[in-house]
């Protein structure tokens, strides 16, 4: 389960990053920001879960 949680995670920071570099070429700063302001909660999540999983 720890997992497959990881992988989702993972999905979901590529997609906004992607997305965030979309917004920032285009100076759309609040959709950038919001964006950065996502990835940091998914991001926090990923290494938390790898903690766990590494035990």
């Amino acid at each position: 389960m720890v997992n497959d949680l990881i992988a989702e995670h993972e999905d979901s920071v590529k997609v906004m990053r992607k997305a965030g570099k979309t917004a920032g070429d285009a100076g759309d700063l609040v959709t950038e920001d919001m964006l950065t302001a996502r990835l940091t909660f998914h991001e926090k999540a990923l290494w938390m879960l790898r903690a766990i999983s590494s035990n």
